[in-house]
């Protein structure tokens, strides 16, 4: 059950993520919701589809969205 004002889109992600087609996964908690927050945030950042990092890590220096390390 959700316990914050935030965290809807996540809750309906989760949900997608543990959908058979017939099934859903056992029950979930804001606390799974917030550990997958953080798994989300990994899987964005490190994504082949992650245009600005992919520009950072050629070197692209001219995007002004490109942040220092």
């Amino acid at each position: 059950m959700q316990t914050d004002s935030s965290s809807c889109g996540l809750f309906m992600l989760k949900y997608i993520e543990c959908w058979t087609g017939t099934n859903l996964c056992p029950y979930f908690t804001q606390g799974d919701i917030d550990n997958f927050r953080k798994k989300i945030t990994v899987l964005l950042v490190d994504s082949k589809h992650n245009k600005i990092r992919k520009e950072d890590q050629e070197g692209d220096r001219t995007n002004p969205y490109v942040i220092e390390e």
